[in-house]
């Protein structure tokens, strides 16, 4: 069972270092000069941690899936703590959105106008 999870895991790191390294020749190879500088990070975060940023959410999913997994082998003390940690977020999260199809097209119109914005400011 935990086969295909593990070779998906493979088949994304492998994509994503030769997507990267494609990438990097191709953008760079243009602009040879082009120095990029602290400029294109966030304010207040180090060059270096940037690019680990782009792992998160996959070790994000890969915790949430190994927690999911063995959700078995917890004690019933584990689980109500982890209820009550996350049940708050829980519910105000059904509050923002019953499944209906027009909430789907509004959170990806919210996550559009974000990244514009972000854009914008960058």
């Amino acid at each position: 069972m935990l086969a295909p999870v593990l070779a998906l895991l493979a088949v994304w790191v492998v994509e994503g270092v030769v997507f990267l390294d494609r990438a990097k020749a191709f953008v760079l190879g243009g602009a040879a000069d082009f120095q990029v500088g602290r400029h294109f990070a966030a304010e207040g975060v180090e060059t270096s941690a940037v690019p680990l940023l782009a792992w998160l959410p996959g070790v994000c999913a890969v915790v949430i899936a190994a927690l999911d997994l063995n959700r078995h082998r917890f004690t019933d003390a584990m689980v109500r703590r982890g209820a009550l940690l996350v049940r708050p977020a829980y519910r105000a999260l059904q509050v923002m959105h019953d499944g209906v199809i027009g909430d789907y097209v509004l959170w990806m119109m919210a996550g559009m106008v974000f990244l514009a914005g972000v854009a914008m400011i960058g």
